[in-house]
């Protein structure tokens, strides 16, 4: 209705109810009193009048008189509850009252509370009753989720059609993300509030909601950081929390036992256990404890990634020492520990790697006990390909089922994932894969190349370095940082093991017999003295073959210690070798000179002068000289390992 008007003409134009609307209006500021009375006299003259009904609740509503608007609300519901202008009413009461839109959130809280029981009911099973605007179907079942919060007495009678209209909203609008809105409110407001509430059967709808909640918190888990404590604890707000609550809830609504271990306060060694009793205690039916399995195997196999690849700290690659015995025979030479023997170091000191590897060695506990016979490993990939779960979708996922072949030696499985040289995790674990199926090519390009991207990487943040392996480190496990220093020297490591191998296989005759040692001598001077214990062997392989070529000895030999070795060769009567190690070979110098008498103790003077010379880089950076051996001479090193 219009604002009053002072017009005869348009006074003389209204009819009985307008006229006195009109006169309630005008004295709507000055005098509340006599506004009342207009309002009373209209009420009773057109008591089932919907016009005037509405006007005098907008009347008392615009002067804030909460009790009278109150009843003026209950006729209008009483009289005309189907009208569009009631129902309008009540869709705006209903947002400002349950989501706190507009800015009359306090006007319609008051009118809620201070109206009749019986209003209050009809406004809430008014709501709870309708299907919502296409337009605005979020907001309205936020509202119904608020108030059957708020009034749980109504959640047995609308909980399973709130379940099902959503349930069926996220398939056909949604079919392809499981992050869209309805799936949120299904599995984020709407189970947790509801099955406590219900108690009809209807397990096949709540498990169909169960894989809908799981694959919506592991992919919603990708976009957060790691969820757990350093020492396993879980935040109840976290995607994981939210879903170890949910399945506690399903687990009691199915009447499943074991689902009290999900419980905020369980240890995660203590939900293992149990599980593992869950299991011996199921005959038939293996859902049960696969399903609640599934749900601790993904935490600790999403947390193990993101802790170690993810949390903003050092990140770690899951490696495997390359191990060789030169005692034991070629055919057995790589020695491989079976998974059970396989123990994994973390760097000391660090609550973090701890944590990362307590989440990993739950991780394959869980996969084993999954996979441990025929029926469990049948209903859990079946249970993972229902809930839309792989290694695709899930990027952690793959990064889990990658160390997981490092750790139980499914070395193929590894070099069949399309190589990635952006990751250093990749390179080294291709380089352990292909080392242990005898293709040591691949293996050394793969350590060359990670190597190489060495000074990407972070600085070690302890002040001790970094240790090389040792041979009581050979085939063993290791998270290993992915620091310029630890990366560099396991690589080195492993390629000196790679050498060995090949050097190991070769004959006395054999054309890379010398290239072998001497590049084998290169890379000994790293972290000297930690590899001192392996140049007296190769010294000795010289001395035996009493003849060593090796022309780029001066451009990467600057160790000191090294070079008074090979000095006390060259003019050590007892050890007869001859050193051909001059940049030009000697041959070529002979050939080269006029006269050939005495050209021998010519060139035992150039190479004298060229050890002497030599000292004067022994303060050079054996690092940055490593990293130049390994860009320049990668064909020769790689071309040497042809049998």
């Amino acid at each position: 209705m219009a604002a009053p008007s002072s017009d005869p003409v348009d006074v003389v134009a209204m009819n009985d109810s307008e006229y006195i609307l009109d006169k309630a209006y005008s004295c709507l500021k000055s005098s509340r009193y006599e506004c009342l009375s207009w309002t009373l006299t209209a009420k009773s003259l057109f008591p089932n009048d919907l016009n005037v009904l509405f006007h005098v609740f907008l009347i008392h509503k615009e002067s804030c008189n909460i009790s009278e608007s109150a009843k003026s609300l209950q006729e209008l519901l009483a009289k005309f509850p189907n009208e569009e202008r009631v129902r309008s009413l009540l869709s705006t009461i209903s947002g400002d009252l349950f989501e706190g839109n507009g800015n009359e959130n306090n006007f319609y809280q008051k009118l809620f509370y201070s109206a009749p029981k019986d209003v209050q009911e009809s406004l809430i099973l008014f709501i709870l009753n309708q299907s919502g605007d296409a337009d605005d179907l979020l907001s309205h079942y936020r509202s119904k989720i608020l108030i059957l919060r708020k009034y749980p007495q109504h959640i047995e009678k609308f909980g399973e059609e709130l379940i099902e209209t959503l349930l069926t909203l996220d398939k056909h609008g949604h079919t392809h993300n499981p992050l869209n809105p309805y799936r949120s409110l299904l599995v984020h407001d709407v189970l947790p509030l509801v099955l406590p509430h219900i108690s009809t059967d209807n397990s096949s709808k709540v498990i169909k909601c169960f894989q809908k909640a799981v694959e919506y918190y592991c992919v919603s888990s990708s976009l957060v950081k790691a969820e757990g404590t350093e020492k396993g604890g879980l935040s109840p707000d976290s995607p994981f929390g939210r879903l170890f609550e949910l399945t506690r809830i399903i687990c009691d609504y199915l009447g499943w036992r074991g689902g009290e271990c999900f419980q905020a306060n369980s240890s995660p060694e203590t939900r293992y256990q149990r599980l593992v009793l869950r299991k011996e205690e199921c005959n038939e039916d293996l859902r049960p404890f696969v399903f609640m399995a599934v749900v601790a195997l993904l935490f600790h196999v999403r947390e193990y990634v993101f802790l170690k690849a993810y949390s903003g700290r050092v990140q770690f690659a899951l490696v495997r020492h390359l191990s060789f015995d030169p005692v034991r025979s070629s055919t057995i030479k790589r020695i491989r520990l079976s998974p059970s023997e396989s123990a994994i170091v973390c760097p000391s000191g660090s609550e973090h790697s701890k944590s990362v590897l307590l989440n990993f060695k739950l991780s394959v506990r869980y996969w084993n006990l999954l996979n441990s016979t025929s029926e469990p490993q049948e209903e859990f990939h079946r249970l993972l390909q229902q809930c839309k779960l792989d290694a695709q979708r899930l990027p952690w996922l793959h990064q889990f089922e990658m160390d997981r072949h490092i750790y139980q030696e499914n070395y193929n499985e590894i070099l069949e994932v399309e190589r990635n040289l952006e990751h250093h995790s990749h390179c080294l674990q291709t380089a352990c894969a292909a080392y242990y199926l005898d293709d040591v090519k691949m293996a050394v390009e793969n350590l060359i190349d990670s190597a190489l991207k060495c000074r990407k990487l972070p600085a070690d943040s302890s002040s001790g370095e970094s240790k090389l392996e040792s041979d009581s480190d050979k085939g063993r496990l290791e998270l290993l940082p992915l620091t310029r220093q630890a990366v560099m020297s396991y690589c080195v490591g492993s390629l000196v093991t790679c050498l060995r191998v090949r050097f190991h296989e070769s004959t006395s005759s054999s054309e890379n017999r010398d290239v072998l040692l001497g590049h084998l001598v290169v890379l000994s001077q790293f972290g000297w003295p930690k590899m001192e214990a392996l140049f007296p062997s190769l010294i000795q392989e010289i001395r035996a073959s009493r003849k060593f070529t090796y022309n780029l000895f001066f451009s990467y030999i600057i160790n000191m210690d090294m070079l008074e070795e090979f000095a006390f060769l060259r003019h050590s009567d007892a050890a007869k070798v001859e050193l051909d190690i001059l940049q030009q070979s000697t041959e070529i110098i002979a050939r080269s000179r006029t006269f050939t008498r005495g050209v021998n103790r010519e060139v035992n003077e150039d190479l004298k002068l060229a050890l002497q010379e030599q000292t004067n880089r022994s303060g050079e950076n054996v690092v940055d000289l490593i990293i130049s051996f390994l860009s320049k001479e990668k064909e020769s090193i790689v071309s040497s390992l042809l049998k």
